[in-house]
């Protein structure tokens, strides 16, 4: 929880990227393919985490 008080609209890219990976590594020990509105959730989690993972490797 202390990394969700931390992301505020001015976080880094990297802070971001953090929390989404532990939000994809929570909704990956589940199967969650029947429920309409998670799937779509997770689908554009999972999108928002790649490009943020792509966008940092460039900056580097």
């Amino acid at each position: 929880m202390t990394l969700i008080k931390k992301i505020t609209p001015s976080s880094r890219n990297g802070d971001i990227s953090a929390l989404l990976t532990l939000i994809m590594k929570v909704f990956a020990k589940n199967d969650w393919s029947a429920d309409v509105y998670l799937t779509s959730i997770i689908e554009t989690t999972s999108g928002t985490h790649e490009k943020l993972l792509r966008s940092k490797r460039e900056c580097r």
